[in-house]
């Protein structure tokens, strides 16, 4: 008879599996968010062993669950393949046939995840897919490293034009710099208000021009990329104020 699917399965199949290129796997909820504490702790007792299984159907080494435990710090949780070798003899129950979905869905990380999870966790994969408009700068220089298919949409830009110049570009001196003071400080800035510009088409111009923007957005400092210190800013809201003949 045809097993019935428990509600540990539909929680399982709800999950977010972002595999990552060190052969393993990181579990997030559905929404892209990071665990409770206690939801995380239920699935390391409840359900290692599915999870396992999965990893090792899947050619996974092991699956990392993170949880927020209050005031933003971040545990992980390990479940290793090599856990699942008991159940190859025979000696756990039979593996969920729910739990082996042959595709994984596109992933859409929630911005609280990108914003907390451990650095050598935060895949390039999520900024690409972010519907959000993501850039990654130089702390020192404000050089333009790295800008999303979204950023780059948001300006009507290709990236080789966008990624010239500096975060000056399209910043109040004043403001930016303070900015980038308590990124330094903070390590991290959740919705963030500010004044900035965004590039747009003038079509009746021929030519780009500027728009003064007021943005929301989430910061966070990133210790190397491209070999130096970077920060990484995600604009959560943007609304436009004005804009202006150049």
């Amino acid at each position: 008879m045809k097993r019935m699917v428990s509600n540990l399965d539909l929680a399982l199949l709800s999950l977010q599996w972002v595999g990552c290129e060190d052969s393993t796997v990181i579990v997030l909820k559905g929404d892209g968010k990071l665990f409770t504490q206690n939801v995380a702790e239920q699935l390391i007792d409840l359900a290692w062993d599915k999870i396992a299984r999965f990893c090792a159907n899947q050619g996974y080494k092991c699956a990392y669950l993170y949880a927020e435990s209050g005031n933003h710090n971040i545990k992980r949780y390990a479940i290793p393949v090599e856990l699942v070798v008991e159940a190859i003899s025979g000696n756990l129950p039979e593996s969920n046939e729910f739990l082996t979905p042959s595709d994984m869905p596109k992933t859409n990380i929630d911005p609280d995840t990108i914003l907390f999870i451990p650095e050598p966790e935060l895949l390039l994969t999520w900024l690409e897919q972010s519907p959000l408009p993501t850039y990654i700068n130089s702390m020192q220089t404000q050089r333009k490293f790295y800008a999303n298919p979204t950023a780059l949409a948001a300006h009507q830009k290709p990236p080789e034009d966008f990624l010239s110049g500096n975060a000056y570009d399209l910043n109040d001196p004043d403001e930016l710099d303070r900015r980038i003071r308590l990124i330094a400080t903070e390590k991290r800035l959740n919705c963030y208000k500010y004044e900035g510009w965004r590039w747009f088409f003038d079509p009746n111009a021929g030519r780009f021009r500027l728009k003064r923007m007021a943005f929301i957005s989430n910061f966070r400092l990133l210790h190397s990329f491209n070999g130096v210190p970077c920060w990484l800013g995600q604009v959560v809201q943007a609304s436009e104020l004005g804009r202006k003949n150049l």
